[in-house]
């Protein structure tokens, strides 16, 4: 797949209109589902309560409206029960939380390359420690030129206030598990990736069951290639041994719930 190929995919208005279709399903659909159930949460030396949850984030207060009227307002480290509307997603302590991210890497593949993004997709499962700790792990799929890479890595994320709107850091450390299709000069006959390193950090907006997250940060990803080179006007073919390490800028955004 050309260059050009790979921009009229992601960059065309029908490819424009299917992400956000997509995204505007998968958002609408968990708000529809937590605005027709009752929440329910335990509280340190409060016990049970019921009605609706107005305001609830790691970082910041419990804010829950009772059944009876009245609002109660905690810390968020109080709230022992994850039971709270489908499993309540949002990270708080000894929680779990998971993400879907679609981003752009931007830079070149290699010296022939044109400095072209590409496409990233990602998903991430974490355990929240405390708001600055939340290690995890996860899977994603990465566009590099000629290569296809698939990282698997270990991650961490947190939070640097205690607020709704916060900032936040991640780092990825991993393996990219690549493969390639032929291309114009000859076959791949061997790939295989290597180390992977995803740093940088963003944005983070809570809101009561989900979080989007804002992202920029930095790739590291070496790979290496063997090519049969054609035998062409009379030349002599043989290999060409290529290892890489691409580098790269990324912008994406996370959805976690």
């Amino acid at each position: 797949m050309s260059n050009q190929t790979t921009k009229n995919i992601i960059f065309n208005r029908k490819g424009w209109l299917l992400w956000g279709c997509l995204f505007y399903f998968f958002t609408s659909a968990q708000l529809m589902a937590q605005m027709q159930v009752k929440d329910k949460a335990r509280i340190e030396k409060i016990g049970v309560v019921r009605g609706k949850v107005l305001e609830y984030n790691a970082a910041g207060d419990f804010v829950f409206l009772r059944t009876t009227g009245d609002t109660l307002i905690v810390d968020a480290d109080r709230v022992m029960n994850t039971k709270i509307i489908h499993s309540l997603k949002m990270p708080t302590k000894g929680m779990f939380w998971h993400s879907a991210e679609f981003g752009l890497d931007f830079g070149k593949a290699n010296q022939w390359d044109a400095a072209s993004p590409y496409l990233y997709l990602e998903t991430n499962h974490a355990y929240v420690v405390n708001r600055f700790l939340q290690p995890g792990i996860g899977v994603g799929y990465q566009q590099a030129g000629d290569f296809r890479i698939m990282p698997v890595f270990l991650s961490l994320t947190g939070d640097l206030y205690r607020s709704r709107v916060t900032p936040f850091y991640f780092s990825n450390v991993g393996y990219g598990l690549g493969w390639a299709r032929s291309n114009d000069w000859g076959n791949y006959d061997k790939v295989r990736g290597g180390f992977l390193l995803h740093i940088g950090g963003g944005l983070k907006i809570a809101g009561r069951n989900n979080a989007v997250y804002l992202k920029s940060g930095y790739k590291i990803q070496n790979i290496y290639s063997e090519a049969s080179i054609p035998n062409w006007w009379g030349t002599t073919g043989g290999f060409e041994n290529i290892a890489r390490t691409i580098r790269r800028v990324y912008l994406g955004v996370s959805m976690a719930f």
